[in-house]
């Protein structure tokens, strides 16, 4: 975690720039064991009221697997400080907890107690489930690649991060991983858990406000720090990855602009118009981003709002690659013409879905 005084020089500077409404939620994604009681009441005093912490797994071996430095003890430590720290007497401390699933060394049953012990002891009101994703040319895409995963393994592997051995632990097999994604849809919808976003999780009104941003029709956002992209005036405004091209991109607003290192709106068109990155078609771009964010979601894709934007030939498309999904029953189109994935089916089928939708796009725009 960054020191305390860091993230208050970054939160002032915010709020001399721009007006944060009194009642504006801002989260702080933590990790247990990376602090203390007094970091967490000195965040709270500057504003943090709503924490995301990166649980991952409720089990020493996996953590140690997966190459995370903490530990279960850390993780109730960690709830047991934020209950502490924002206590109130007419509301619950509000916070996110992170899992992956599909990960090494869990059974069917060992995720299912994953989940009841999350409600049962860490009692959050908002939790992102995240499918272990395995890059090639990583650590893990070394360890388990598709010509050994069902091979017992007799050596040992550093674990991520950790520097320490340990024996390498058997991945779920792709119907294991969907068999948990549909038990946790299922059984958290069945403990008063909205599924609003295909990996999100909440109890009444408390969805991430943050998150639902991105998945919003008309909504703009700024975004500071490495890699960051905002999006402002129907473009997108990526900043640099590297530290030293960061440092180097702030001095020059500052010389250009004369002013400090937050840009002004007109800064950042003035950027776009330059940028190798920016967005051929800002227009295109958009839309495809609508369409996917919004079929993520289980409030779905407004046709009537996509054919008033962007033209009734846009919907015919879009439906012509929904079909087989909508044939399936994986999708719905409601009486109120909005374009659904059902819940869990369609939403473990979306990158398919969704990728045929933006073939019959792209199949009119070559055509057009």
């Amino acid at each position: 975690m960054a020191p305390t005084d860091t993230i208050k020089a970054v939160l002032d500077t915010i709020r001399q720039n721009f007006e944060i409404d009194v009642d504006a939620e801002i989260t702080m994604e933590m990790d247990p064991g990376t602090f203390d009681e007094t970091q967490l009441r000195q965040l709270a005093d500057i504003g943090i009221n709503r924490i995301s912490l990166g649980v991952q797994a409720l089990d020493d071996k996996v953590l140690e697997q997966i190459g995370r430095v903490h530990r279960i003890k850390d993780v109730y430590d960690a709830i047991g400080i934020i209950q502490r720290v924002f206590d109130h007497p007419e509301k619950k401390p509000n916070y996110s907890i992170d899992l992956i699933s599909g990960l090494p060394g869990v059974s069917l049953a060992a995720w299912a107690d994953t989940l009841e012990t999350t409600l049962t002891d860490l009692q959050p009101n908002h939790i992102s489930i995240y499918d272990l994703q395995i890059e090639k040319d990583t650590v893990f895409g070394k360890w388990y690649d598709d010509d050994d995963n069902d091979v017992p393994s007799t050596t040992t592997a550093a674990a991520a991060g950790s520097g320490t051995a340990a024996p390498r632990l058997f991945l779920p097999s792709p119907d294991d991983c969907a068999y948990m994604y549909r038990y946790a849809a299922g059984y958290l919808r069945h403990k008063g858990y909205e599924h609003y976003e295909i990996s999100s999780y909440a109890l009444e009104g408390k969805r991430s406000r943050h998150n639902q941003v991105y998945w919003g029709y008309e909504t703009e956002w700024f975004a500071i720090g490495l890699g960051s992209t905002s999006f402002l005036n129907n473009h997108r405004h990526p900043r640099p990855r590297a530290m030293s091209d960061y440092i180097d991109w702030v001095k020059q607003q500052q010389v250009l602009k004369k002013t400090d290192w937050v840009p002004s709106l007109q800064q950042l068109e003035d950027d776009d118009e330059t940028s190798s990155s920016s967005a051929e078609s800002p227009d295109g771009e958009r839309m495809t981003d609508v369409i996917m964010t919004r079929l993520r979601t289980i409030d779905g894709l407004d046709l009537k709002w996509l054919g008033k934007v962007y033209g009734h030939t846009i919907v015919e498309s879009v439906l012509r690659g929904a079909e087989l999904a909508l044939d399936l029953e994986l999708a719905t189109v409601d009486d109120d013409q909005t374009l659904r994935l059902t819940d869990p089916k369609g939403f473990l089928f979306s990158n398919t879905i969704v990728s045929s939708i933006f073939v019959e796009l792209d199949d009119d725009n070559s055509q057009g």
